[in-house]
């Protein structure tokens, strides 16, 4: 599976940060997790550094998640990571930079978790089912991290929407199997950017309208939604019937 261009590279280094969890609950403006024990603690620069990264990263998502992008500051993320601006600006040019790299985090990790159960599937719908549900469970499991990403990401200007597509790129690599089992012809290649989008819009929705705990009552309405184009409308209704009652 190809992935897009690493943008969360630490700054002096190239070690990637730990991909920041959210917690499972609205986040409230308090200190986002644990800090590093005072004075001499024997631990290196570069865990130190690493830690402080994937801090800001989760106080940005908590954050952004609870007030909106365009309404957070780097001095909210900084109380809430405790952490100094001096720190912050070690580790990240401003507010997007931030926001950007702990999005990507987010969406990698979603991405893998997606990847490893397609992979472990046993037939190509099968695998659009569980890709769907991982992705879904996942989301359900950390909605912080789903409200920052699907909702307000675009409010981060361009590059977060290049972040964005490229991460329904990745997505809508999972359906190219399904090409081989429609007659040839008849299934027009964009079809897989199409469902990929919808995908996304429906999540959207959803997040929107109702507690994001709820995704995965959805998970039927999406696995029939990226099949039809190439099982059919009675096809795909068919699959999913069968494999609910699994």
């Amino acid at each position: 599976m190809s992935r897009r261009a690493d943008r969360s590279a630490a700054p002096g280094g190239s070690d990637r940060e730990p991909t920041p969890d959210a917690p499972a609950s609205a986040p409230a403006p308090a200190p986002a997790r644990r800090t590093l024990p005072h004075g001499t603690h024997g631990l290196s620069p570069a865990f130190v550094a690493r830690d402080q990264r994937a801090r800001i990263q989760l106080a940005t998502l908590e954050l952004v998640a609870a007030n909106g992008y365009l309404a957070s500051t780097v001095a909210e993320v900084c109380a809430r990571a405790q952490v100094s601006s001096k720190t912050f600006y070690e580790q990240f040019i401003d507010k997007q930079d931030a926001f950007l790299t702990a999005a990507q985090s987010a969406l990698d990790q979603a991405l893998e978790l997606c990847d490893q159960a397609v992979a472990a599937a046993p037939t190509w719908p099968d695998s659009v089912w569980d890709g769907l549900a991982t992705l879904l469970e996942r989301a359900a499991a950390h909605p912080s991290q789903l409200r920052a990403v699907v909702v307000e990401l675009p409010a981060a200007g361009p590059l977060a929407l290049e972040l964005l597509q490229e991460s329904l790129d990745v997505f809508a690599q999972f359906l190219d199997p399904g090409f081989e089992l429609a007659p040839a012809g008849v299934v027009p290649p964009l079809v897989r950017e199409t469902i990929a989008g919808g995908v996304l819009e429906l999540i959207y929705r959803h997040t929107l309208a109702q507690a994001a705990e709820t995704l995965p009552e959805i998970l039927p309405e999406l696995a029939r939604f990226a099949l039809t184009p190439f099982l059919g409308p009675a096809g795909a209704q068919a699959w999913v019937d069968r494999r609910q009652t699994r």
